[in-house]
């Protein structure tokens, strides 16, 4: 009767699987009894069960393969936080948690993602080069699986957009779909649209007195706009955006004009920045989901963030420091 038990509970588990969703089973050694929670990249918890005697066991449906993490509650004796490629297939956890010492296998892109960290930290901290090849090897091997779309996001700031882009138009459609790894090609993508050499893509905010204003206006009205997206709450803002002022005034004579957009949500804020920094010239701030859409259209990753633009409409240079403009200017 128990191996009758046992091999009906087995035909259950087989059954959820090849239903489309996934199974999860943990078998962790000295793990806190108590609840343990599944997340997604973005910290909102997608499931939770219960520990008891080390094992729990996640069960669901995932739309799209993704990166999740196992994660106990702050407080425990043995704290976790387990990165977990999530794929509607069955995945065993396995280890010790006091050791921290936990195996993760049943798919080729877990199994695979161990291989790709044990490379990774056995490389100098500061070999860019031998970080970027492995990041490329790993992508070629495991490009039908999600772990090579999670190189998408390790490959954004070590190879070029056109790299990047091709690379996620390789991936099949269900990884593709994925938000996490999908936003890393979108930025790419805008980069590549608005990159030196480009036209300028028009943008529109009404400024304080409700008067629209359009990027085309100040591009045709002046011989070079310096177009900058930042806000008062931007890290590092104390060293850099003084010098996107005082590069205004510096070459106003020669017909620069500053246009810039603000992501910031509190006016208050926004004005004293102006005159903390001294920026001068058309400012806008007000909507944060419509001026988010303006720097989502540049491919904005961070601010501060400028282009030159000239009065013929191209874009002349792109930084994140006012000194890169000196030389067009």
């Amino acid at each position: 009767m128990k191996k009758a038990a046992i091999i009906f509970s087995a035909f259950l588990m087989a059954i959820s699987c090849s239903n489309g969703g996934y199974v999860i089973k943990g078998d962790i050694r000295d793990l806190d009894e108590g609840t343990i929670n599944l997340l997604d990249a973005y910290g909102h918890t997608l499931a939770t069960t219960q520990v008891k005697d080390g094992k729990f066991t996640f069960k669901g449906k995932t739309e799209v393969p993704q990166l999740t993490y196992i994660n106990n509650a702050l407080g425990v004796k043995y704290p976790l936080d387990l990165p977990i490629l999530l794929e509607n297939k069955r995945i065993k956890v396995k280890g010790n948690a006091a050791q921290g010492l936990i195996e993760i296998t049943g798919t080729a892109a877990n199994e695979n993602m161990v291989t790709f960290k044990k490379k990774r930290d056995a490389l100098s901290p500061n070999d860019r080069e031998g970080f970027t090849a492995l990041v490329r090897e790993t992508f070629e091997a495991n490009s039908d699986n999600l772990l090579g779309a999670m190189m998408i996001t390790n490959m954004y700031t070590y190879v070029s957009d056109e790299e990047l882009v091709e690379c996620y138009r390789r991936l099949p459609a269900e990884l593709s779909g994925n938000k996490l790894i999908s936003h890393y090609h979108d930025i790419s993508l805008a980069r590549m649209e608005t990159a030196p050499g480009k036209k300028f893509k028009e943008l529109c905010m009404e400024d304080k007195q409700g008067v629209p204003r359009k990027l085309s206006d100040a591009v045709a009205g002046n011989d070079f706009t310096l177009l900058l997206f930042w806000a008062s709450w931007t890290y590092g803002n104390k060293s850099v955006l003084p010098d996107f002022g005082a590069l205004c005034r510096r070459h106003s004579d020669k017909g620069l004009a500053l246009y810039s957009i603000s992501l910031d949500s509190n006016e208050d804020k926004w004005r004293e920045a102006l005159g903390k920094y001294g920026l001068e010239g058309t400012n806008l701030q007000g909507d944060y989901n419509q001026a988010k859409a303006c720097a989502d259209i540049y491919g904005i990753d961070g601010m501060p963030r400028a282009l030159l633009i000239g009065r013929d409409g191209t874009i002349i240079a792109r930084s994140d420091k006012a000194s890169d403009f000196e030389p067009f200017l």
